[in-house]
């Protein structure tokens, strides 16, 4: 594979060592952590919107890739897959847990008043109110689909 993530024989061997000592000593997860901390902080960060939100989560999955260490077996995935894939995961579980809601508060009604008739006001106001209906009947994989697509 000739992406710009793939690891050259030397790193991937390194990688594999560190791994492997992690098993044995979980204080030796430290390099692993500082190689890829900002990574999936970014990542989610993307994902929630929110510096703290996204902090908070990328301690969660570096707390559920410590306790998942010990199963971990390459199988020809990368570490950096394996832990953006528990990222995913624990990002999901944040949407499947709130609750879909539109805020109104970008709309300035007295602008929008002045700027178009009452009528299409009125039509425009019960279309948004029918896609947050809609929005909040997707399962929770769909909601997040589209709302990373916007």
């Amino acid at each position: 594979m000739n992406s710009s993530y793939s690891l050259a024989p030397e790193m991937i061997e390194e990688e594999t060592s560190l791994i492997e000592a992690a098993k044995r000593d979980l204080t030796a997860f430290e390099p692993l952590y500082q190689r890829y901390m900002v990574r999936i902080y970014h990542y989610l960060f993307l994902r929630v919107g929110n510096a703290e939100d996204a902090a908070d989560l990328t301690q969660q999955v570096f707390l559920k890739a410590l306790s998942s260490l010990p199963n971990y077996h390459p199988r020809g995935v990368p570490f950096a897959a394996w832990l953006f894939r528990i990222a995913y995961y624990t990002v999901s579980d944040v949407y499947r847990q709130k609750v879909v809601t539109i805020s109104w508060d970008f709309l300035s009604q007295d602008r929008l008043v002045a700027e178009i008739n009452p009528e299409l006001f009125a039509i425009q106001r019960e279309r948004l109110t029918q896609l947050a209906q809609l929005l909040a009947q997707l399962d929770p994989y769909k909601r997040e689909l589209h709302k990373n697509n916007q």
